[in-house]
């Protein structure tokens, strides 16, 4: 395979992600500010899980059925496209609604060209590159994920105080040309005329996401380890609400302290990053899964009796930025492999609906972690709510179906 695959496959999800979080962010704020209204904030926020129930019946077919270059090229330019008219809607100086309307339909947009781009890189990544350089793609991309999600909000607060949202638009702009060029130097590997035939004639018959989430349940481990992940990801939104509730209401921290170990979760997700790209080889299924579960279960372990007992400040601090580290590495843990084992063991026909359907499961558990835990935390305790995360990762211990087997 030609090196320019493995190095492309780093750089576009970088400028991709990094972009579309500054993007994002400073639309958000602008329409904040703007307004007024949080109303109207979550109205852009909300259009990211929107996206992904409105492309998830179709994205999986399509990328399986179709040339997954020409998908990306296809969405670059639709994404270009989007962003130049809401660069000129917004220099018209539109109504209130009108300017949000326009912001969500581009959120939205921008979101769902997004999430085919995503299948269809990690769809073609075995076709880029070698074997044994899929797992090191895959946590390089998850650590540039975890920097974009620092770097993009910081980005994206210094540009709106120097330029208007329009100008913004056109950075974003630059952004996705890079992104397509890079697309374009992708050399995918040659496939025969029969192979596409008969690779289409299973996408025809065995075309449902329901065929797809039948057959992965057929891969023991690896359906173990995304219910796993997808457990996490669920006890993730415990961590999103509770920690901050926690430390003002415990320790009266400050902002900075609140930002800072915020930012320990992203350290977490890029050193685990750093260390699963240069294994030589990928992290197994059985322990990958068993890290998951028991590690959420200390994580919140921890939490609650952080809460529960008397505790020294100073001790509450380290254990708090402690465990949320030790979170963002249980994150790359569950991501980084449950990728490259899909990449490496789904058949090439059903690999663009698996990934479609992980994505597509990871993106309504979080909304859904997040509010469970803002009930638990509005009629609970602060160690009462962690205690609810704490029961749910037990109960993913001992769930039968997460049970990876040795031989993976």
């Amino acid at each position: 395979m030609p090196k320019r695959n493995f190095y492309s496959l780093v750089a576009i999800p970088l400028f991709f992600e990094l972009g579309n979080v500054v993007f994002s962010f400073a639309l958000g704020i602008d329409i904040l500010r703007k307004t007024g209204s949080s109303i109207n904030f979550a109205v852009t926020v909300l259009a990211d899980p929107l996206a992904m129930l409105i492309s998830m019946p179709f994205v999986g077919k399509i990328v399986d059925r179709y040339s997954k270059k020409k998908i990306i090229l296809v969405c670059e330019f639709i994404a270009v496209t989007v962003l130049l008219i809401f660069s000129i809607l917004i220099g018209l100086k539109l109504s209130a609604i009108l300017t949000i309307a326009a912001a969500a339909i581009t959120i939205l947009l921008l979101r769902m060209t997004g999430l085919f781009v995503q299948v269809s890189l990690g769809a073609a990544t075995p076709q880029l590159v070698n074997p044994d350089q899929i797992q090191k793609v895959n946590a390089i991309n998850q650590m540039t994920g975890g920097l974009s999600n620092i770097l993009g909000p910081i980005l994206g607060a210094l540009l709106l105080a120097i330029i208007s949202i329009g100008q913004i638009a056109y950075v974003q702009v630059t952004t996705e040309i890079l992104v397509l060029l890079l697309s374009l130097s992708l050399v995918f590997s040659k496939e025969k005329a029969a192979d596409i035939a008969d690779k289409l004639e299973k996408v025809k018959h065995e075309g449902s996401l329901k065929a797809a989430w039948l057959y992965l349940k057929t891969q023991t481990s690896l359906f173990a380890l995304l219910l796993a992940a997808a457990a996490a990801n669920l006890l993730l939104g415990f961590i999103d609400v509770g920690m901050p509730i926690s430390l003002v209401r415990q320790l009266q921290a400050s902002n900075q302290f609140i930002a800072f170990n915020d930012g320990a979760l992203s350290l977490g997700v890029i050193l685990a990053g750093i260390a699963l790209s240069i294994m030589k080889r990928p992290v197994s299924l059985y322990l990958s899964t068993r890290l998951i579960k028991y590690g959420m279960l200390v994580a919140f372990s921890i939490l609650t009796l952080l809460n529960l007992l008397p505790v020294n400040t100073s001790i509450y601090q380290i254990a708090v930025l402690t465990t949320v580290f030790f979170l963002g590495v249980i994150v790359s843990l569950a991501s980084v492999p449950l990728l490259t084992h899909t990449q490496l063991t789904i058949k090439k026909s059903m690999l663009g609906r698996v990934l479609s359907l992980q994505d597509g499961l990871m993106m309504v558990l979080a909304p859904a972690g997040i509010v469970l835990s803002s009930l638990a935390f509005q009629f609970f305790t602060i160690w009462q709510s962690f205690a609810v995360g704490l029961v749910l990762s037990l109960f993913a211990v001992i769930l039968p179906s997460t049970r990876a087997t040795k031989d993976h």
